[in-house]
């Protein structure tokens, strides 16, 4: 269940999208207000947000800026106002980068947003390569490890070898060692 979620009585974003989380949406007014939002966008929101600070989130758009945005007037044929990658978050923890498409809907700005499949790929790709490499050195270390006890159990042998022969040489000609 999202932290907040916006009371509205414009109803924009369908009932059957409130729930996803890879697809972020948005109604947003050009003053920054939320108006309406599902969960994706929500679980971008920073944990530190209170619920008060979600009336104005101008300062989650962090590129472009959302002074930018909502400067602007959408294209009039398809009434698409932005379209491309739009990084969202907190400049101070976390940024998300996202592909975006802003409409227009009358003052109002409809934000339509999925994460980088192509990105998350790389991530999931170099988090599977360092895993591996993790494993390599895990697997490299215990037998180092093994090979180290082995040696003190070799040197402790030796010394106790060496510690007979003096008790021994010690006694032979009789001096106490």
């Amino acid at each position: 269940m999202p932290r907040f979620q916006p009371r509205t009585a414009f109803g924009v974003i369908p009932d059957f999208c409130k729930d996803l989380r890879a697809v972020m949406m948005a109604l947003i007014g050009r003053s920054g207000v939320l108006r309406d939002a599902n969960r994706g966008f929500i679980e971008l929101l920073p944990e530190t947000m209170s619920v008060t600070d979600l009336l104005d989130i101008r300062d989650l758009f962090v590129l472009p800026r959302f002074d930018q945005l909502a400067g602007k007037r959408a294209d009039r044929a398809s009434g698409v106002l932005y379209q491309g990658m739009i990084n969202l978050g907190d400049v101070r923890s976390e940024v998300v980068s996202v592909h975006a498409t802003i409409t227009e809907m009358a003052d109002d700005l409809l934000l339509v947003a999925e994460h980088d499949v192509g990105h998350l790929r790389q991530l999931n790709e170099r988090l599977r390569s360092l895993n591996e490499e993790l494993l390599k050195q895990q697997r490299e270390l215990s037998r180092l490890g093994r090979q180290l006890d082995d040696q003190r159990t070799r040197s402790e042998a030796a010394l106790q070898d060496r510690d007979a022969l003096l008790e021994l040489l010690s006694h032979r000609f009789g001096k106490p060692n």
